[in-house]
């Protein structure tokens, strides 16, 4: 990295209240070129040795230098030139514990005001202007390390600022350390930590977990790293003990060898084994004396079945790979997924013909079982969504040939109950469904059903909570079925489907709640129909779905931001059509 600044005022002048904006920017670059030029030139004659009148001396090499160049870069030897000290006359200046290389940069710098930081100097630049006062390498310096921060130098990037105090660098170092916790703990440096600091960052509430499992064996890997016995106890009673899951506390918990001779560890341990037999009033009772760690989530993809139910993928949009699942109970084609909680339900579809069935499941434990409930109406291709912890069920179609259902269904997860609701202005399939603002908003789709499909631009929304009536907003400007609709940034996004006419689209258009109006977005790079899209990160995902001929091959991400789309060439898309899809939290863990 290297760094340029402007060269400092060394005068100071009042500006002339009566000048224009023009007239002040001629003058400022006027004084720039000046002082730059006076720079150069004495930079020159610094390289020439002439005119020098000090010397550094470090590590056996002498660096000649202007003392007014050098004093108006550093309060240090500003102080150091000009007062009573034996260096005011002196020629020669010897400098201690530091590298003759970083002298020489930071001399470079006051001439020329560049200065080229790397992994290998930082941290001696960083330390020799603190201690000289060379404010802009300093900041330049800590600016570097916040952006080359990894959870292999955090921990020691925190104690050099530490040391420094640099408070702005330290405290970005820690809250990074926080963060990125489970990392962080796998590392060399956490191992190397002393008590005092790892007992700082056990006992902190930011640390950012997926469970408090990562925690405790974080706290048992550094006891047991140089032989910490004597501080098992003092250590141990920083862990959470009722937040650490069920299974995990009965087994390898219970049965750690560092903590079966001491007392107060089996008493803490306990203490956490008590919490899970409670009933949920008690335990919210003995929560209030466990504040809970920051929650640690990583959202991915799910795609689940289709055409080939043993075909069940997560895709992870940061290493864009794919990632097996265990396989659906049965097969079954234009389902549709939604996840509540921890648990994804599969609704919806058909196998053979549509069914009632409604699959789960859960991401913690990765298992799948069956609902109680079932649909009212065994039905393809409806839309669904979740709002305030239940479960909306749109539209869709009965039976081949059949036409669209204005039907709409809420489903509670926790009991497992199911009721219609207010139905929609028109029956539709292949449409979307997302929440947003407290209210249900279905998305184009077909009326009619397959043999004469009408297809929709039109739009409508839903308060289920109270209005509990389905009112009509803006249209889109392209009528379309089987697209992807998507909520990202309090927008809605709808990309790709089939037109009028049965044309695959390659349209996009986003939708503002705030003013009831529609926009286009940059056109996808293929035309598509049966699209799967998902919002992560910065971005919206394209996964899956159908070109004119045969199956999407390779991944697509949308930067609504730039409005551009990226083609991922070396990034395969869900190779499976007609499967069911939603997002996932891959952090998930069971109580």
């Amino acid at each position: 990295m290297c760094s340029c600044h402007p060269v400092a005022k060394r005068h100071h002048m009042e500006d002339d209240e009566h000048e224009t904006a023009e007239e002040k920017q001629q003058r400022l670059e006027k004084q720039y070129f000046q002082q730059a030029s006076f720079l150069t030139y004495m930079n020159d004659l610094r390289k020439e040795d002439v005119l020098c009148d000090v010397t550094f001396e470090v590590e056996g090499k002498e660096i000649n230098a202007h003392r007014v160049v050098i004093a108006t870069s550093s309060p240090f030897f500003q102080a150091m030139f000009t007062s009573k000290m034996s260096e005011e006359k002196s020629k020669k200046v010897t400098l201690q514990e530091v590298e003759a290389e970083t002298i020489e940069a930071l001399v470079e710098f006051a001439y020329t005001a560049c200065i080229k930081i790397t992994d290998k100097n930082v941290q001696s630049l960083l330390s020799a202007s603190n201690r000289y006062q060379i404010e802009t390498v300093k900041k330049l310096c800590c600016n570097y390390l916040k952006e080359n921060m990894t959870p292999s130098n955090c921990l020691g990037i925190q104690q050099f600022a530490d040391y420094l105090n640099c408070k702005d660098l330290s405290e970005q170092a820690t809250e990074y350390s926080h963060e990125n916790f489970t990392e962080v703990c796998q590392e060399e440096e956490f191992a190397q930590l002393e008590l005092p600091q790892l007992k700082e960052i056990l006992a902190s509430d930011d640390l950012t977990v997926k469970s408090e499992n990562v925690v405790y064996d974080a706290a048992i890997t550094w006891l047991k790293h140089k032989s910490h016995a004597e501080h098992t106890v003092e250590v141990m009673s920083l862990i959470r003990y009722p937040l650490i899951t069920r299974s995990y506390l009965s087994t390898t918990v219970e049965s750690e060898p560092l903590l079966q001779d001491k007392p107060e560890c089996l008493k803490m341990i306990m203490t956490g084994m008590k919490y899970h037999l409670l009933d949920e009033a008690e335990r919210a009772e003995m929560k209030e004396q466990t504040p809970l760690r920051k929650k640690k989530h990583d959202f991915q993809i799910a795609m689940f079945g289709g055409s080939e139910q043993s075909c069940c993928q997560i895709f992870d949009h940061k290493t864009h790979q794919w990632t097996d699942l265990p396989t659906m109970p049965e097969k079954r084609r234009d389902s549709r997924a939604v996840l509540v909680g921890k648990k994804v339900y599969i609704i919806g579809g058909s196998f053979l013909f549509p069914v009632k069935r409604m699959d789960g499941y859960n991401v913690a434990t990765g298992k799948w079982y069956t609902l109680q409930a079932m649909l009212d109406i065994a039905r393809d291709c409806p839309a669904v969504c979740e709002l305030n912890g239940k479960i909306y069920i749109s539209g869709g179609t009965a039976n081949h040939g059949m036409s669209a259902m204005d039907l709409v269904e809420e489903l509670d997860p926790t009991t497992e109950r199911i009721k219609r609701i207010e139905t929609m202005s028109s029956g539709r399939y292949e449409h979307g469904m997302v929440s947003l603002r407290g209210y249900l908003w279905v998305i184009g789709g077909a009326a009619g059903n397959s043999s004469n499909p009408q297809v929709l631009k039109s739009c409508e929304k839903c308060n289920p909570k109270w209005t509990k009536r389905w009112v009509e907003v803006a249209s889109m400007h392209q009528a379309r079925k089987g697209h992807a609709v998507v909520v990202f940034n309090d927008s809605i996004y709808a990309i790709g489907g089939l037109s009028t006419d049965n044309a695959v689209l390659d349209t996009c258009e986003v939708f503002s709640p705030a003013y009831n109006t529609w926009s286009q977005c940059a056109p996808m790079p293929w035309k598509l129909r049966t699209v799967h899209a998902a919002a992560l990160g910065d971005s919206i995902w394209v996964v899956g779905g159908y070109r004119d001929m045969g199956r999407l091959s390779n991944v697509f991400e949308y930067i609504p931001a730039e409005d551009r789309w990226l083609f991922h060439y070396n990034t395969k898309a869900f190779p499976i059509a007609n499967a069911a899809m939603c997002k996932i939290d891959t952090c998930a863990v069971e109580d």
